[in-house]
């Protein structure tokens, strides 16, 4: 799990390596824009889907399908 854009660079790494045909990113409230950013740029030609939870009206965040 890369947590710096310099852990991103590794994780791309071996991603690439293992032939990753998609990147799932899961977004929370302390991700930062870094890693995501580094992972963007290293794997720019592999899809990503950009996932995260809906905070709509409640504390806690909500799934949806």
């Amino acid at each position: 799990m890369p947590r710096s854009p310099a852990d991103a660079i590794q994780a791309a790494a071996l991603l690439r390596r293992d032939g990753v045909d998609l990147v799932v990113l899961f977004f929370v409230t302390w991700v930062t824009e870094g890693v995501t950013l580094e992972l963007a740029r290293q794997l720019m030609d592999v899809p990503m889907l950009l996932w995260a939870l809906p905070y709509l009206d409640r504390d806690i965040p909500c799934p949806r399908p």
